[in-house]
């Protein structure tokens, strides 16, 4: 198995997606110092990825622990079962997830600015039930934010590089009874759905197939927006009080080599945040953001010098997030 010691070392051999990655990475070693890197094993074959990095494991050592021990992070109060598997890798989604929002609390609250608002959030919770089917069907939020009371809630769909590519979306077929998944005002105008009215697949498509575009975190916000009028819904009837209930999604901006992709997403995710906001069929309560939000935005010193002190400093290096 190939070891590497610095993350300048981590070259890939193809993709748009790896190579802006791990160039971002690799301009990071000299701060973020010597760890043991190794190429991701392929499973459940024993090869390994040319395109992506993991952080080695020693012994027994679980995920968890060696996360703690690079970043110098407590991850105590996340429960292990909530902890993906994934951690490890370099580029991983749930990393950057974990890092970044782990040590929020009511000593270390999280400022966020919504819709020209701005809000305190206190309670962190990783992987959020999602009731996203009328028949109980389940996901998962990447990111709940809470403020003290509970009556305010922001769930985030969180990436870190998946933007970058691009594909098409199936869809699963049970889907083909919800208005905001068929009804034609609320996609963006680029975009469209295969198979309502007939036997194929359901797949979310760009109408100028000759542009691909990152559709996975569109499927999700549709989906996080059905769970989220069922949460709503939820703790009305038990009188509870809820004033708002926020979706939005969270990128990671790598800056100029990124920055087509990067504005493709975010006006594609401003588009169906208008629609939505204007769908006369979800809970009042319920509103998206009306834009992307960065991690830039939210974590950077120059930004916001609050929730930068949320960050260890080899948070804030490996992500230059000062």
């Amino acid at each position: 198995m190939n070891t590497f010691k610095s993350l300048s070392e981590c070259e890939v051999s193809k993709g748009l997606r790896s190579k802006i990655v791990y160039d971002f990475f690799a301009s990071r070693s000299t701060a973020f110092g010597p760890v043991e890197i190794i190429k991701t094993p392929i499973a459940p074959s024993k090869r390994e990825s040319d395109n992506s990095y993991s952080f080695s494991l020693s012994g027994n050592e679980e995920r968890k622990q060696r996360i703690e021990s690079i970043f110098e992070v407590d991850l105590s109060k996340i429960p292990n079962n909530k902890i993906d598997k994934r951690i490890t890798t370099l580029h991983s989604s749930a990393l950057a997830v974990l890092l970044c929002f782990h040590n929020i609390s009511s000593n270390n609250p999280l400022e966020v600015k919504i819709n020209d608002q701005t809000y305190k959030f206190t309670e962190f919770k990783l992987e959020f039930p999602n009731q996203c089917k009328k028949n109980g069907g389940r996901s998962k939020i990447d990111i709940a934010l809470f403020n003290e009371d509970k009556s305010v809630v922001l769930f985030l769909e969180a990436k870190f590089s998946e933007y970058l590519e691009s594909g098409c979306k199936k869809i699963s077929e049970q889907y083909k009874d919800e208005p905001l998944f068929t009804s034609a005002n609320i996609l963006p105008d680029y975009l469209y759905l295969t198979g309502i009215e007939d036997q194929k697949p359901l797949q979310l498509l760009s109408k100028n197939r000759g542009q691909g575009r990152y559709r996975e975190g569109i499927k999700q916000i549709l989906c996080h927006c059905i769970g989220a009028n069922h949460y709503i819904q939820k703790k009305k009837e038990k009188n509870v009080e809820i004033k708002n209930v926020f979706i939005g999604a969270l990128l990671f901006d790598f800056g100029d080599v990124s920055k087509e992709l990067f504005v493709d997403y975010c006006n594609m995710y401003s588009d169906l945040a208008k629609k939505i906001n204007s769908w006369s069929d979800k809970e009042p309560e319920l509103e998206l953001v009306n834009k992307v939000i960065t991690y830039q935005e939210l974590f950077s010193s120059k930004n916001n010098e609050n929730n930068s002190r949320i960050l260890s400093s080899k948070v804030k290096c490996y992500y230059n997030l000062y």
